[in-house]
């Protein structure tokens, strides 16, 4: 996790927590009146939710979801009536810290709502297109991850997909380590290429590139670090 998506979480969490003390507060000065009652019933509904709200953060932070944190992901993003139900048909969770997908192809696309992808997931296809996702999670091993028209920004260099579909995302760098099979950045605005890459196959939009950079990619293919070069 970079030191940024750790200080969100802190700063979540601590977020949470402060508002939790307001909510306490707040009940500690209530009476037994049916108008003082109700007031509790909602403050105590209002700190069970923030309370359950800390607690998926702090497991993102640790990078390893509780069975709970899934259920919540479930419920909250991925938006099915029966969160548990849906999670025994897709995922095999008898090793929470490798999740892994029942399904050949975990689709999610067009959930605008899914706004994370589990750490540490194991699958075939994982189709995350048009979704909410800003971030590829740790840990994440799969023959393809598709993430085309979301707001990812940045590749893993120890990304452990054989094929990468990044399509019309803020992908403005493929970074020193990465090795992977397929990776499609098509209509990402690509702006840096390291030279201490492997990819099989690459596949770019020419009118997104600099002079230049069209340049080193065509070093790259020549040093046989890029092996197949689709210039659209």
């Amino acid at each position: 996790m970079s030191e940024q998506s750790l200080e969100l979480n802190t700063q979540t969490e601590s977020s949470h927590e402060q508002q939790i003390a307001i909510y306490e507060n707040e009940l500690a000065g209530l009476g037994e009146s049916d108008g003082d009652l109700k007031k509790k019933h909602g403050l105590l509904t209002k700190i069970l939710e923030l309370q359950e709200k800390e607690k998926v953060a702090k497991q993102e932070s640790e990078r390893v979801w509780t069975y709970e944190a899934f259920v919540s992901w479930a419920r909250d993003e991925v938006c099915v009536s029966d969160p548990e139900k849906w999670l025994e048909e897709k995922l095999d969770l008898s090793d929470l810290s490798r999740p892994r997908s029942k399904v050949e192809v975990l689709n999610l696309a067009g959930k605008r709502t899914v706004k994370r992808i589990p750490p540490n997931l194991i699958g075939e296809y994982l189709d995350f297109d048009d979704t909410g996702v800003e971030e590829i999670s740790d840990g994440i091993v799969c023959e393809r991850l598709s993430l085309t028209d979301t707001d990812v920004k940045t590749i893993p260099s120890d990304s452990k997909c054989k094929c990468l579909t990044l399509a019309k995302t803020k992908v403005k760098e493929i970074p020193s380590g990465l090795i992977c099979t397929k990776l499609w950045l098509v209509d990402c605005d690509l702006q840096k290429v390291s030279g201490n890459i492997q990819i099989q196959w690459l596949s770019v939009r020419k009118n997104k590139l600099s002079k230049d950079l069209i340049e080193q990619l065509e070093r790259l293919k020549t040093e046989g670090k890029i092996r197949d070069l689709d210039l659209l």
